[in-house]
């Protein structure tokens, strides 16, 4: 009988240590998910919180009865003021041609395709005048532009378009 204790002994610590080494490798298991899960969680909380953040630039074409082209118009829509905003004209897109040469500068005497606004503070409008494709006047057109936004450590890139109607 001692043989068959002996062995239902040893098969009792077997099936044990077995267990304890399943149960082990389980929870590890377990712990990896768990980390795993918690690190997309803090990834998903941060996409939202950069969207959350994404201002909100609106540009809109103004123009008074004795301008000749009229002029563009940003506006920050929040959510918080902005220590610099860039901007690059897309010149074509599969939407059709470009109705804008460039951005006039005035005081610099400048006509771009792509530069600073500067700051921008919630509610501020910034407003430069346009130079017209040769030949838009009489269709008008969609101006497009790709946007850079910073604010503090943070930036984001996004386009903003408006349209330019045609002249008369």
């Amino acid at each position: 009988m001692d043989d068959v204790a002996t062995a239902l002994a040893i098969t009792a610590l077997v099936v044990a240590v077995a267990t304890a080494v399943a149960q082990m490798l389980q929870s590890h298991r377990q712990s990896d998910r768990n980390l795993e899960v918690q690190e997309r969680l803090a990834e998903v909380n941060e996409d939202r919180r950069r969207d959350e953040l994404t201002p909100r630039l609106r540009l809109r074409y103004v123009k008074e009865p004795e301008d000749v082209d009229g002029f563009l118009e940003w506006v920050n829509e929040g959510p918080q003021d902005l220590d610099e905003v860039t901007f690059i004209l897309i010149e074509r897109s599969g939407a059709g041609w470009q109705p804008l040469r460039g951005v006039r500068f005035l005081r610099e005497g400048w006509t771009v395709t792509e530069g600073s606004l500067g700051e921008i503070k919630i509610g501020e409008p910034v407003v430069h005048g346009l130079v017209r494709t040769p030949g838009s006047e009489g269709s008008g057109g969609t101006a497009r532009f790709r946007m850079r936004c910073t604010s503090g450590d943070h930036s984001w890139e996004f386009p903003v378009e408006c349209r330019i109607p045609a002249v008369g």
